[in-house]
């Protein structure tokens, strides 16, 4: 590289003596001399040393040296990594000569028959400001080639014709595409990359409007194009994977956060029905039996106490409900747990729940035997659990219709307590919901069963407690099954005390 207000290094590549001093003499008679320094190496194998080490500015190189081609000398620097440049000297003109010196690599060609001092200095200066400039439009190419690279986004320029002229390494890997094909030119590299990233962005259709693609790798690729003045095409993909997942999740938290609302909108405007009924029926019986304390029937006394005492156990059961859902939220409800015998549970369970059922025209059959079977649970949530289950099967039982409790071993060694009913069936959309707190098939308004739309919930979460886990298998009109499942390591309790 010239160094400013520093001499201009020749290097010179000359195996002739004679023409060596000829060129020392001319580049004497330049005017300011001390403005080039010359160096002569005699032979081919010296030349390339000294280009390898880049000792000059600029070399002028003899078509034969030694025995051997000078543009062989031209080729071997390049192939090297030299980027001084090069002039032919040669004793003849000829355009076969040109144009080789050229295709090597060299920046000009002079007959040593028409030298002269102010062509061999323009000559000279040319060439270096030629490789500089080149040198210079290098580094910018980089530069601009390293901005494409690192903006994150894929980007492929085009002519008028849809020749790929530039592109990075982004637009590749958004679209799951690969540079590598080493039996292949870099032109027709450069070829195959535009025809595959014009087909995968069907450029030819759609040339301006902003559109989102699902490209082979799977990813959301946002694509903009513009046309360029000249005629040429501008195109920027910009990957929106991570936003459009992001957009998902928010959607899918308004969704729940929106259903949340209304379910709990509903199941306040439900309360008030469930807390008022049973409440107004205490408060209307006890202001009868007061008004009326005297001519009151011991029948009709007892009638009333009958309703009242029904509609305090149903008003407890709505509040103890809520406040076991709530301790569950918030981590505060604790299970006392215990060797039990499940059937024994089941059967006391169903003697609870029998004169419910035998009101409701509902048969209410189990094949479980006592001491069958062995559980370590917390007797309270099991019943809890068994009580919910029957009291919702029988509720959406029509008069005539039966519900069945069983315990079943599974073949992993799980105990599954399993109630099913000949109901009206749960849709299949709404089988995942109906385990979500306060949710209720039907809505208020339109409701004909009474209920908190928290028993599933509670059963799901005292089930899950204990480690295990509730299913639903149902079809409308069908009837329903709830399968709730406690690990193996809790139904078999010598397991359970080795573990313990």
């Amino acid at each position: 590289m010239v160094v400013a207000n520093q001499p201009i290094r020749i290097l010179l590549v000359e195996d002739d003596e004679d023409d060596y001093i000829l060129t020392r003499g001319l580049i004497q008679e330049i005017d300011g001399t001390d403005r080039f320094e010359l160096r002569w190496v005699a032979d081919y194998k010296s030349g390339l040393e000294a280009l390898a080490r880049c000792e000059a500015d600029i070399c002028l190189v003899d078509y034969y040296v030694g025995g051997k081609n000078g543009l062989d000398l031209v080729r071997e620097a390049r192939r090297n990594g030299c980027d001084v440049p090069t002039i032919l000297l040669t004793g003849r003109g000829d355009r076969e000569i040109d144009i080789a010196a050229m295709e090597a690599g060299a920046a000009d060609y002079l007959e040593k028959t028409e030298l002269s001092p102010r062509l061999l200095e323009r000559t000279i200066r040319y060439a270096i400001a030629e490789a500089k400039d080149r040198q210079t439009i290098l580094e910018r190419g980089a530069l601009l080639q390293a901005t494409l690279d690192y903006t994150g986004a894929g980007i492929a320029t085009f002519d008028r014709d849809m020749n790929l002229l530039a592109h990075n390494d982004s637009i590749l890997s958004m679209l799951g595409m690969t540079a590598d094909s080493p039996e292949q030119s870099a032109d027709q590299k450069e070829s195959r990359i535009g025809q595959n990233i014009s087909t995968s962005l069907d450029l030819v259709r759609h040339t301006r409007e902003g559109r989102e693609i699902i490209a082979r790798s799977g990813r959301v690729i946002e694509v903009r194009s513009n046309k360029m003045p000249n005629g040429g095409l501008a195109t920027i993909c910009i990957d929106i994977t991570d936003r459009k997942k992001a957009e998902e999740i928010l959607l899918k938290s308004k969704n729940e956060a929106e259903a949340a609302s209304r379910a709990k909108s509903e199941f306040l405007a439900n309360m008030s029905h469930e807390l008022r009924t049973p409440l107004n029926a205490i408060i209307g019986f006890t202001e009868v039996m007061m008004a009326h304390n005297t001519s009151v029937s011991e029948e009709s006394a007892h009638s009333y106490l009958g309703h009242i005492l029904d509609s305090g156990k149903h008003l407890l059961a709505v509040i103890n409900d809520i406040l076991d859902v709530s301790k569950i939220e918030a981590g505060k409800f604790e299970i006392d747990e215990i060797e039990l015998d499940p059937a024994e549970v089941v059967l006391s369970s169903i003697r609870l729940i029998s004169e419910r059922a035998k009101q409701s025209n509902v048969t209410v059959t189990t094949s479980t035997q006592p001491r069958t079977r062995e559980l370590y649970a917390d007797e309270r949530a099991l019943k809890q659990i068994l009580l919910n289950l029957l009291s919702n099967a029988i509720k959406f039982t029509p008069a005539g219709g039966s519900v069945s409790v069983d315990l079943v071993t599974s073949d992993c060694g799980s105990l599954d307590l399993v109630v099913a009913d000949t109901g009206i069936g749960i849709a299949e959309a709404d089988i995942e919901r109906v385990l979500t707190p306060f949710y209720q098939i039907q809505s208020t308004l339109s409701r004909s069963h009474q209920g908190t739309g928290l028993g599933l919930a509670l059963v799901k979460s005292l089930a899950e407690l204990h480690g295990g886990s509730v299913s639903i298998a149902s079809k409308e009109g069908a009837g329903t099954q709830v399968r709730v499942r406690f690990p193996k390591h809790r139904a078999n309790l010598a397991t359970h005390r080795a573990s313990a």
